[in-house]
């Protein structure tokens, strides 16, 4: 019997330690147990060949190339930075090295292959690559103790140069010249241009002054290069006429006393190549520290001193915008001392001047006087007073354009006339779902002009429309109103009215389509469904593509498409040929938010869902997060908040959308969130109302706990990095960026648009800490001690306010860590902690010590120390 006894006691021994040892890990295992991560993608200019990276575990991914046409097939293990050359004839990639030898110290060499005969080319002791634009050349680049070499090899006839020194380079536009400089060993002050003919690797060296030359850019109009020494200068250097300007030479006596020419500003020509725009900045040499460390914190500097001392390199980069017209060797400064910011037309004929001098300092939005210069009769035209708006010149500059008061507006530039676009009241041209607190109102987005500034193009909320000028004929391009269906243009190239554009089309039901356009707005569909389709890649014709399916079911995977979608081939599928968890499709949730609109939420589902049993449910808060209702997330243990963690674990996940009133950041949430839940627990009855949880990060956190105490909706909650007292997170500086966070209150995320002093009971019934008394759950929270967007001491009001009150609250406080948790060790313990807590409240598990009792500074427990005893448990 007791031989039975212990048996049974060493089996319970063995159970509950691998019981813990799981729960110790979390999701640790599960992070490749079942897909594989796709990594980059990409095909071939000719559409005949594709590349993409499969990560199997960490550290360890395998690069595939394939071709389209004949399955032919290329794979190397832990590969890296692979890139087609722009002919598609030839891929390059990183490896790693056999094995390293005493001259060598580098631990990856570079590895080219000729795709149509598979012939390799293996390069040592280079550490980067690049294909020539062309793609007839590759330059491999080296350092190797401390001397820079780069290796210039043409890549069909195995000839090859090397360049010890060489700094910066361009191509010629035809491909057949190359211009680098190459550094001195003498003097590291002076480099020399060089320029080589790829037909033979004939090198010559162009009388240029000497210097030494920090960037080169072959352009249509000629070579401009920039040089810092002797003194900052910009030439633009003919190669065939072997004619050159100096823009030192145009200036002479006339800069600016205590200016130089910039070279944080790269010059760029005017459209018609006769204008080459640039900076000047005061000379570094006039600019000195104080040499006392006090600060002093005047009101009536323009920006406090925390921003003047974020942004002190900045501002000495700031240039002042100027203009040289080198065949006519003159200059001119367009900015003056009466202006912010100046922009120019295409061609330079007319500047916008921003002057922002009678609204500083400025706490809100940055206001402007905004002017129309005409540079041939130096007349101006006032545009804007007292505006947050930000106009834009038209590509070939006939107008000025912007968005106010539901209209796109367009100024003349010639005659200062002005025209409106506007389509009726039932068609608004405003983006309805702005909630943010600037009154400057967002239009729903524009294409710009195309067709020589004829033809103007834009959207309302559906569709894309085109406006004829001067006649203001309007026409609709899009059917997408009547089906539901929100088109918009597809990637960023510029945009042309043919067959190659691409649209992307999301319908109110959550499907989304791929479209190729049509003039007769029969649209070819070329994708569509509730999927998610990540960065689609084409061929040079726009002919075949490349792209990734996912949802929130299944892992990516990769296709190639032809035949305007009619031919879909599978290349690859991340999905492990192993037992998965049954993950079910997500639903999308509708309910009204604050402001009487339809919002909506992505519900999933936890995974081998049985229905008719309960399970819990967490609610991951921000603002808007129903567009990730398809998407699939990987599995972290390093990611406290995923999504995925959580199906895994056993519960619901649901993430609503989350509008907002103005001065009612935190009741807004409840409105919201109360009627999402509402909706969720009405339309899926195997929620459990009970064992609800609510998490979130930053704004997230902050409305987790405000809706923790003005709702009884949560059993648990955890936040991470939360606001908690909005009148002093108001007076405290954002560290990020060293602006006071006055600003980002009365303009930003937390919509309140008047001072603390004026609405003094709004922000007090927004704030978290003076409703904690109403806080009924279990709150967690997790700071960054080193955190400078949200001070960690928003966490510590808070649970110095809960201990107080004798309510369950835990403060993890993460040394050296920032906004979001970033060391591996701590991400791996704070998402071991946030698991253990929702199942703790949420699952009814028994809660470990550092739930029950906490962990003292000083263990074993000091019993002499109140503070260190045992606390009366909280947990279920």
């Amino acid at each position: 019997m007791m031989k039975h006894i212990l048996f049974f006691l060493i089996g319970l021994f063995f159970f509950f330690a691998d019981s813990r040892a799981t729960t110790d890990k979390g999701t640790s295992d599960k992070d490749f147990t079942y897909w594989n991560k796709l990594l980059n993608y990409d095909l071939s200019s000719d559409g005949n060949w594709v590349f993409w990276r499969i990560q199997y575990e960490k550290n360890k991914d395998t690069l595939y190339i394939r071709n389209t046409r004949n399955g032919k097939q290329y794979q190397f293990a832990s590969a890296s930075m692979p890139e087609f050359s722009k002919d598609g004839q030839w891929i390059a990639f990183s490896i790693p090295a056999r094995e390293k030898t005493k001259d060598s110290s580098i631990p990856y060499q570079i590895k080219a292959i000729r795709l149509t005969d598979g012939k390799e080319k293996v390069f040592s002791d280079a550490e980067r690559f690049s294909f020539s634009p062309n793609g007839k050349f590759l330059i491999l680049f080296s350092n190797q103790g401390g001397s820079p070499t780069t290796l210039l090899y043409k890549l069909n006839s195995e000839q090859s140069k090397l360049i010890v020194g060489m700094g910066d380079y361009a191509f010629s536009l035809d491909g057949k010249y190359l211009v680098y400089a190459v550094h001195s060993k003498i003097d590291s002050g002076i480099s020399q241009i060089e320029l080589t003919d790829l037909s033979n690797f004939q090198t010559s060296l162009p009388d240029l002054p000497k210097g030494q030359y920090t960037s080169i850019k072959w352009t249509s109009h000629g070579v401009i290069m920039m040089k810092s020494r002797p003194e900052n200068d910009i030439l633009v250097w003919n190669p065939m006429h072997r004619h050159v300007n100096v823009l030192s030479q145009t200036i002479r006596q006339c800069m600016p006393v205590g200016m130089e020419i910039s070279l944080h500003k790269n010059p760029v020509w005017s459209a018609d190549g006769k204008t080459l725009f640039f900076g000047i900045s005061r000379r570094r040499q006039t600019i000195t520290r104080k040499e006392s460390n006090v600060e002093v914190w005047h009101w009536k500097d323009h920006q406090i001193i925390s921003r003047q001392h974020d942004r002190y390199y900045e501002n000495l980069m700031k240039s002042d915008f100027c203009m040289w017209r080198p065949q006519e060797d003159r200059w001119e400064r367009l900015k003056d001392s009466t202006m912010c910011r100046a922009y120019a037309s295409a061609n330079g004929n007319y500047i916008l001047c921003f002057n922002d001098r009678r609204y500083l300092p400025q706490f809100r939005e940055p206001l402007c006087d905004i002017k129309l210069k005409n540079r041939l009769n130096e007349h101006c035209l006032s545009i804007l007073d007292s505006s947050a708006i930000y106009p834009r010149f038209s590509l070939k500059e006939k107008y000025v354009y912007f968005f106010k008061d539901g209209r796109w507006v367009f100024v003349h530039t010639l005659t200062g006339r002005s025209d409106s676009v506007f389509l009726g009241a039932d068609r608004p041209l405003v983006n309805t779902s702005y909630d943010g607190v600037v009154g400057v109102a967002p239009s729903w987005g524009s294409l710009g002009f195309i067709d020589d500034d004829k033809t103007f193009l834009f959207y309302d909320e559906y569709d894309l429309w085109s406006v004829r000028l001067p006649e203001m004929k309007y026409k609709r391009l899009t059917h997408g109103r009547e089906s539901g269906i929100q088109f918009r243009k597809l990637g960023n190239e510029p945009i042309t009215l043919n067959n190659n554009l691409i649209l992307i089309g999301h319908s109110r039901d959550g499907q989304t389509g791929i479209y190729r356009y049509s003039a007769d707005r029969k649209h070819v569909r070329l994708l569509h469904g509730r999927k998610s389709y990540s960065r689609i890649a084409w061929d040079a014709k726009k002919q075949n593509c490349l792209f990734a399916e996912e949802d929130n079911t299944e892992s990516p995977k990769l296709y190639f498409s032809s035949d305007n979608g009619k031919s879909v081939q599978l290349i690859a599928s991340t999905a492990k040929p192993v037992y998965r968890p049954k993950i079910r499709k997500s639903v999308l949730i509708s309910y009204p938010g604050a402001r009487g609109k339809m919002l909506h939420g992505a519900l999933f589902f936890p995974s081998d869902y049985q229905p008719g049993r309960k399970y819990p449910m967490i609610v991951r808060l921000y603002e808007r997060q129903s567009q990730q209702l398809d998407n699939f997330v990987y599995p972290s243990s390093r990611d406290a908040y995923n999504t995925m963690n959580y199906v895994l674990e056993g519960y619901f996940v649901f993430l609503p959308d989350i509008d907002y009133e103005v001065n009612r950041p935190g009741q807004s949430a409840v409105v919201c969130v109360r009627n999402a839940v509402d909706s969720v627990l009405h339309q899926i009855l195997d929620v459990d109302a009970a064992r609800i949880g609510v998490i979130g990060h930053s704004w997230g956190a902050y409305q987790s706990v405000y809706l923790s105490a003005c709702t009884s909706l949560f059993a648990a909650a955890i936040a991470g990095a939360p606001l908690t007292n909005l009148v002093s997170m108001y007076n405290s500086v954002y560290w990020e960026n060293g602006k006071t966070n006055q600003e980002l209150f009365e303009t930003g995320q937390a919509r309140m648009r008047r001072p603390w002093w004026e609405i003094p009971d709004q922000y007090q019934a927004n704030s978290p800490i003076f409703c904690a008394r109403q806080i009924k759950s279990p709150l967690l929270l997790s700071f960054g001690t080193d955190d400078k967007a949200v001070d960690w001491r928003q966490g510590l009001e808070l649970y110095i306010t809960m201990r107080r009150l004798r309510k369950p609250c835990i403060l993890l406080a993460y040394p050296n860590e920032g906004h979001t948790i970033s060391e591996e060790t701590n991400e791996r313990d704070q998402m071991r902690r946030f698991m253990e807590f929702f199942s703790t409240y949420l699952k009814g598990t028994s809660a470990p010590s550092w739930i029950e009792y906490g962990s003292p500074y000083q263990e074993p427990w000091n019993a002499s120390s109140t503070d260190a005893l045992p606390a009366q448990s909280s947990g279920k």
